[in-house]
């Protein structure tokens, strides 16, 4: 019988599969999307990147249980993200599956990343970093549960035991041998997070003055 749990990951795995098949459909063109950012005015991709600063400022404390309204809506893609990963990597035994979650929250926004800024299209790139921060930021509360498990979990009761057979990092970092370690490894997460989260924010606003110094150097050529 397939329990609460399982019919969440299977959901929310079809929500996933649905919207990759909608996107596929569409064929996506970064170049162009790209295009679309760079043409915004000046006052506009500033309010961009201060709205990355913000989500960025806003996630600082999500090592301490603290999610704030920006950080909650994009954290909430994560979550399908995270539990349709539960699904995909059901087949591969306890620790996978255990891992696939936060692999796959992690992973698409990273993916995204290393895709869209290899690719050329830096602003897109410096949003998906934003994504990859907020993920990272979740991972790391996540992680940092492993040993107290004060966190609810999804189609599960709040009873001890449930919480230990459920919780994906405390069976990850207890099939490690490393659960006391919990504080050392939510905290490397975290801080890989706030290097996403700079990255994010130094990236889009170096495209901004780039553009902007090679169109000043231009005229200057033409004047």
């Amino acid at each position: 019988m397939v329990g609460a749990t399982g019919l969440i990951h299977g959901a929310c795995a079809v929500i996933v599969l649905t919207l990759a098949i909608g996107i596929y459909g569409q064929k996506p063109q970064p170049e162009r999307m790209e295009r679309r950012l760079a043409s915004l005015g000046l006052p506009l991709q500033a309010s961009i990147m201060a709205l990355l600063f913000l989500l960025f400022a806003s996630g600082l404390g999500v090592v301490s249980g603290k999610l704030t309204f920006p950080l909650f809506l994009v954290d909430t893609v994560g979550l399908i993200i995270h539990e349709s990963g539960h699904f995909f990597t059901s087949w591969a035994g306890r620790f996978v599956h255990f891992s696939g979650g936060s692999l796959f929250e992690v992973g698409v926004p990273a993916g995204l990343a290393i895709w869209f800024i290899t690719s050329g299209n830096r602003r897109l790139g410096a949003l998906a970093l934003s994504w990859l921060y907020v993920a990272l930021m979740s991972v790391a509360n996540y992680a940092g549960d492993a040993q107290d498990l004060q966190s609810s979990l999804l189609g599960a009761s709040d009873r001890i035991e449930d919480k230990m057979a459920g919780h994906d990092w405390h069976n990850i970092l207890t099939m490690l041998n490393l659960l006391d370690a919990t504080p050392l490894i939510s905290d490397l997460i975290w801080s890989m997070g706030v290097v996403a989260g700079l990255a994010s924010v130094l990236l889009f606003g170096w495209t901004i003055y780039a553009v902007r110094t090679a169109d000043g150097a231009l005229s200057q050529k033409l004047s």
